[in-house]
């Protein structure tokens, strides 16, 4: 399975706003789409979209700061208990491997089965794998 880019932008993106919580410590704060796009190292369009579709997804939260009129994101409390497999179909807008073969062609029906049995199996290692695995990675 290969991800888009957007789906590896907006994981770096995730890791950012949690790192971000994570050093101020108050729920509420969080970073404009300058500082997220400074930080992730893209461009504040592509941050800006990504984002949205985050927050759409109910991966990320974000509100209008009235000072400055710009957006700010920040976490949902339910963070780090979003799975991996949650962020993949929130940018993929799936999470089928196998999306895009032909159902009717007679080599994806003489396979089904077994293609079935591969796509339940990374599900569940995708459901299994927790954000906050990934966010404690390194951090001992």
């Amino acid at each position: 399975m290969q991800l888009r880019r957007d789906t590896d932008y907006a994981v770096r993106i995730l890791f950012c706003i949690k790192e971000d919580y994570d050093r101020r410590k108050r729920k509420g704060s969080g970073l404009t789409l300058s500082e997220i796009a400074a930080h992730v190292g893209i461009p504040k369009l592509v941050a800006g979209r990504l984002c949205e579709r985050l927050s759409a997804g109910g991966i990320i939260k974000s509100k209008m700061e009235q000072e400055s009129e710009e957006k700010i994101y920040y976490t949902t409390d339910g963070l780090s208990s979003k799975s991996l497999l949650d962020v993949i179909e929130v940018m993929e807008e799936t999470g089928k491997i196998f999306a895009v073969f032909d159902k009717r062609s007679s080599m994806y029906k003489s396979c089904e089965d077994s293609l079935q049995q591969v796509q339940s199996s990374l599900e569940n290692v995708l459901k299994g794998t927790a954000l906050k695995e990934l966010f404690t990675v390194g951090k001992k």
